[in-house]
């Protein structure tokens, strides 16, 4: 499980979807990250530019209309060594195209305690305890 006194990580949420978003802000900051959300690029930019991350994580799919897939090609240029995670329903040819713009790709529904294990590693946090989080999300 995270440590408490361990390094608190800031992490953003770019989801256009209020429900998943709101259950990604609520796991992540019971197991000690600190957490920015957006809806959107946009929204997200402007935070970045008031509050560093160290890991961004995206919604890639359509809700966003695309804007998932440029962001995450700005956010890989802009931050090369934090990583940017995607989260999609289609692992296929949109997600390839992306090429090494992303550290990984999580498939929806979400599974938990794999995203946290994922973040946790790519961060360098000590693994959160997959108990904490047993059912999926989903979108």
């Amino acid at each position: 499980m995270s440590q408490m006194g361990s390094l608190r990580r800031n992490l953003l949420i770019v989801d256009a979807n209020d429900a998943v978003r709101e259950s990604l802000h609520h796991a992540f900051s019971l197991v000690n990250y600190q957490v920015l959300s957006a809806t959107g690029g946009t929204q997200a930019l402007e935070k970045l530019a008031n509050q560093a991350a160290d890991v961004f994580l995206l919604d890639l799919d359509s809700a966003m209309e695309g804007e998932g897939m440029a962001l995450a090609s700005h956010l890989a240029d802009k931050y090369p060594a934090r990583p940017v995670i995607g989260m999609t329903t289609d692992l296929g040819q949109r997600v390839r195209t992306l090429g090494n713009s992303l550290a990984a790709v999580i498939e929806k529904p979400l599974d938990m305690p794999a995203l946290l294990e994922q973040v946790d590693r790519l961060v360098g946090q000590p693994p959160t305890d997959p108990d904490n989080f047993s059912r999926p999300l989903t979108a």
